[in-house]
């Protein structure tokens, strides 16, 4: 099992918490131990590229943020400050994704992708084939219904793929 330097453990740690205090940026983070080896600090600097956005309505992603990111990443510090007799953790930091959860974000994503597509046809059907709508404001009522679900669809495959991809690299590999 091979050796790693305290120093440059404990250092990480330190920089870590300050771009967590946002005294400096991820960048100069990441090229100050750009060389480094150390697969704690590999792991540390994957959680760090991978930050979860902060902020929201209600406070509610700030809660989420501390519950599923903040606290692994405090227990990855830790093991860094304990220096070569810290251990590296088995899953990455960054937000944990279920299998649970991509089906039900799939089955979402499928039912609004679905009612935008059913309603799109109704729309499609009172103008073509009904002789137009009954009134301006149904047509403009119904578009923007079906353009907003078009977008969160749009939206949503792409969150959905994101976090597939986040699913499938939960685990480490050692070099395989």
């Amino acid at each position: 099992m091979p050796v790693y330097d305290d120093a440059v453990r404990r250092d990480a740690a330190a920089f870590a918490r300050r771009y967590f205090a946002r005294t400096i940026t991820l960048d100069t983070f990441l090229r100050m131990f750009a060389d480094s080896g150390d697969p704690l600090i590999r792991a540390l600097e994957d959680a760090l590229i991978h930050e979860p956005r902060q902020g929201g309505m209600m406070g509610l992603r700030d809660q989420w943020w501390q519950a599923r990111y903040w606290q692994p990443v405090e227990r990855l510090l830790h093991e860094l400050e304990r220096g070569s007799a810290g251990e590296v953790p088995s899953e990455r930091v960054y937000p944990k994704i279920t299998l649970r959860g991509l089906v039900l974000g799939a089955a979402l994503l499928l039912w609004v992708g679905l009612l935008a597509a059913q309603n799109l046809s109704e729309l499609l059907k009172d103008l073509l084939y009904r002789g137009g709508l009954s009134s301006l404001w149904t047509a403009l009522w119904r578009s923007t219904f079906v353009g907003t679900l078009a977008i969160l669809t749009a939206a949503g495959l792409e969150g959905w793929m994101h976090h597939l991809h986040l699913y499938r690299t939960r685990k480490f590999h050692d070099g395989d």
